[in-house]
């Protein structure tokens, strides 16, 4: 049985569907909560088979210690060629975590949005809660860009992958987060489009950790 670790960093926004992908693997997954205090000085990367980061109403631009210790574990991963995999403020996570721009946008993105397969040019409609963005990086390869062409997905080097956007959340999680941060109106999916998210979402992780 192979464990990986989610790093959740707020009460509603967990793992959602993620909790539902380990039963198609030999997978456990291991939930911490940084940003109640739980220590992440113990983790080491030589031990860690993978690791998740999920969203949360936090900035990468925080000055809080375990921001900081977040990104020193994405990076000695990925030195180890080990799996991460971010979503939202995970995404923003990895990309600070090696120098990339994360920064506040012109025009916050709330609701149904659709975004666009950068290698497939198929649409989707997907959730965004989110008021910064990631500027492209170098060595990035942008997997999924909105209208605007702004950056909603990338995968870098080997095993490191993430989207902007939340394939995790139901309707029924997008709309607490949504009542509880003040978009309420927000535009939601249907539960087809919900559906489709969570295929997109455990393809992505299956890619990502090649288990």
């Amino acid at each position: 049985m192979v464990e990986v670790v989610v790093l959740q960093h707020a009460d509603n926004c967990g793992p959602g569907f993620v909790a539902d992908w380990p039963a198609a693997h030999d997978v456990t997954l291991k939930v911490l909560r940084p940003d109640l205090g739980e220590n992440l000085m113990p983790l080491r990367a030589s031990e860690l088979n993978g690791l998740i980061i999920l969203g949360g109403p936090q900035s990468v631009n925080d000055d809080l210690p375990w921001l900081s210790s977040e990104r020193i574990l994405v990076r000695s991963l990925d030195q180890r060629n080990r799996p991460v995999f971010g979503i939202c403020l995970g995404a923003q996570q990895i990309a600070r975590a090696f120098a990339a721009g994360v920064g506040p946008l012109t025009y916050p993105q709330y609701g149904r949005t659709m975004v666009t397969n950068t290698p497939t040019g198929a649409t989707l409609p997907v959730f965004e809660a989110h008021t910064e963005g990631i500027t492209a990086f170098p060595g990035m390869t942008q997997t999924y860009s909105d209208e605007l062409g702004a950056v909603q997905g990338f995968k870098y080097h080997r095993h490191l992958a993430a989207v902007q956007f939340h394939p995790e959340l139901d309707v029924a999680a997008f709309q607490t987060i949504a009542n509880e941060e003040g978009f309420a109106s927000a535009p939601v999916l249907t539960e087809a489009e919900v559906a489709a998210n969570k295929q997109l979402l455990f393809n992505e992780l299956d890619a990502c950790f090649a288990f």
